[in-house]
């Protein structure tokens, strides 16, 4: 039995191959329509680009805002993207919470890389105009203008110290000028460290930022290969389909002949 199957298996498959062999040309025109009209519709297609970033908010407490914001809503999009909504082709948000402070990783898909910062500096744009990020903002631009104040008061006393020490000539060895100006800049380039912290202040940092040069669609190659293995297969259906008509159709035509 089991000799006589395997016979059987081999004829089989020496019929298919010959089926396929006898119609090796149909095979072939299927494989390279599909194929082909695969790569010129990829062509075609607009292309995509991505930029990925990693931004990190001040407030740990965003963590739970941003898991609440569906920005693939159309109406969330329109509503947080008003001048570039239309350029988005997609936009995800993620929250990532293993880390100590909120920490968002977001991706933008777009036609052009030069839509893509313009779509990140929108959404920004948002989020500063937040109640609750724009009060903490607040508080933290008033706590680094009050070290600013205590750095100045700092160098101010520092000058009348030097200022004091010259007019009375002091030899005292807890006298040291070269410290106490040594002193008065660094608190000076702390002073001007701080303003400038204070000016680009947002309670928003970009910690990573990576836009592609390389499209994510349409991945030609990947389209074109998994293509080919469809048109193969389709190519092989339609040999014995093909093969199954001509065998009914055979019996017809010999009873219309007789």
């Amino acid at each position: 039995m089991t000799q006589e199957t395997i016979s059987n298996d081999e004829v089989n498959l020496l019929h298919y191959w010959r089926v396929i062999r006898k119609r090796k040309q149909l095979l072939i025109g299927v494989f390279l329509v599909i194929t082909i009209g695969t790569a010129v519709v990829n062509l075609f297609l607009p292309k995509i680009y991505r930029g990925e970033f990693i931004l990190k908010m001040a407030a740990k407490d965003f963590t739970d805002v941003f898991k609440t914001i569906k920005v693939n809503d159309t109406e969330v999009m329109q509503n947080i993207f008003p001048k570039t909504n239309q350029l988005i082709n997609d936009i995800r948000l993620t929250t990532l919470l293993d880390t100590a402070v909120c920490k968002i990783d977001l991706l933008i898909d777009a036609k052009d890389t030069t839509d893509i910062p313009k779509i990140k500096a929108e959404l920004l744009e948002y989020i500063n105009n937040f109640p609750f990020h724009k009060n903490f903002v607040e508080q933290r631009k008033e706590r680094m203008q009050k070290e600013i104040d205590e750095i100045s008061k700092a160098i101010a006393y520092t000058d009348d110290l030097l200022k004091s020490g010259n007019d009375q000539k002091q030899n005292s060895p807890e006298y040291d000028p070269v410290r106490l100006y040594n002193g008065k800049i660094n608190l000076a380039n702390k002073k001007i460290v701080s303003e400038q912290s204070l000016k680009n202040y947002t309670g928003i940092e970009t910690i990573m930022e990576n836009i592609y040069s390389t499209p994510i669609k349409p991945t030609v190659k990947n389209n074109i290969i998994l293509s080919a293995l469809i048109g193969i297969l389709s190519g092989v259906f339609m040999v014995f389909i093909a093969e199954l008509k001509d065998k009914v159709r055979r019996p017809v035509q010999n009873k219309q002949e007789q």
